[in-house]
This record gives structure tokens, C-alpha cells and sequence, in this order.
């Protein structure tokens, strides 16, 4: 493999998208592994996921993380707490990786975003 078979864009390579899956260089034109390419994506999503679970509170007015498990309110200046991520932002995400998924007919993507998505 050459080093441009490394840089796709799932979403906007024309041949990638008529299911064309060779590099386009033309000195390398090997095959790309789809199986591979669904493997790498179902991990991005699944850690995305799980740091998105476990991510940080943050305060609204002085945006300190929140370090007393049992705290109501921040200790510095009594401002409520928010996840870092807003949960809209990360269901856009992964509605990005669904469509990927539909549109390439990554199943096993397909399956674990649209069950991401459900919940």
C-alpha cells in the first residue's frame, strides 16, 4: 500500500461512494480492505461512545470539573453542573457514522450507531 491509502474521506470520494474500493493512485490501485475500514470505524465509534459516558462535569459560570462526587452545586462559586459534550452534538456524531454505515453497507457499523442512536 502507498501512503494516499491511508487518507479517505468516506463521505464526499466520488469512487468511494459508486463502491469503487482500489486506491486511486495509480501506481498502487490495491483493493482496500472493507472489513478492515468497518473494523477501524465500530472502534472510533464504540471509544467515542464510552468517553462520551464517562466524560467530565463541568461548571456553568466558572467551568471548574466537578471534583466532589455527592456536590449539588460547585464549591467555587455555586453554579450548576453540565456534561462537557452536549448530548446533541454527539448524536449528530454518530448519526454522521449511521449514514456512513447505511451508505456503505457496513452492517455491523450500521447496527451498533443505530442502536446508540435508539437509546
Amino acid at each position: 500500500y502507498c501512503n494516499d491509502c491511508r487518507d479517505l474521506d468516506l463521505c464526499r470520494d466520488v469512487s468511494l461512494l459508486e463502491n469503487d474500493w482500489y486506491c486511486a493512485v495509480q501506481q498502487c490501485g490495491q483493493p482496500y480492505n472493507r472489513e478492515v475500514m468497518e473494523n477501524a470505524l465500530l472502534q472510533i465509534v464504540r471509544q467515542r461512545e464510552r468517553l462520551y459516558h464517562l466524560q467530565d462535569l463541568e461548571c456553568t459560570k466558572c467551568r471548574k470539573v466537578k471534583n466532589a462526587h455527592l456536590a449539588d452545586q460547585c464549591g467555587e462559586c455555586a453554579g450548576s453542573f453540565q456534561c462537557r459534550e452536549n448530548a446533541n452534538d454527539f448524536l449528530m456524531k454518530m448519526q454522521v457514522f449511521l449514514n456512513v454505515a447505511i451508505r456503505q453497507k457496513f452492517r455491523l457499523l450500521e447496527d451498533c450507531t443505530a442502536w446508540i442512536l435508539s437509546l
